[in-house]
């Protein structure tokens, strides 16, 4: 058996089918689960949505600024966070009115 090298724990994105194209989603990071974290706590719940959406999409689109990702329907943020949760094979108890609540947030905070 090989020797565990630090390249062998880094993971590739995984890709996807968004609207008959295909999206890699980048995997989040050991600094990144403070958000998923707080996506547990009803408080911060909305702020860690709406930051890992960002987030996310920055990664896939870095010649895109903040403002137009916040100007993206919600609904692109929902099938986003969807695929984001999958791909990193992690599960998060949140509801359609969280999600409501930070899109309303997503578009206002920009």
């Amino acid at each position: 058996m090989d020797e565990l090298r630090f390249e062998d724990l880094l993971a590739e994105p995984k890709e996807f089918e968004f609207r008959g194209k295909k999206v890699r989603i980048p995997p989040l990071k050991v600094k990144d689960l403070k958000l998923f974290m707080d996506v547990s706590d009803p408080e911060k719940r909305v702020d860690a949505l709406v930051q890992i959406f960002v987030k996310t999409m920055k990664e896939i689109f870095p010649e895109r600024s903040e403002e137009e990702i916040r100007e993206l329907p919600a609904t692109v943020a929902l099938e986003f966070f969807n695929m984001i949760v999958e791909a990193n094979n992690l599960q998060t108890e949140v509801g359609d009115e969280d999600f409501q609540e930070a899109m309303t947030r997503l578009k206002s905070s920009g």
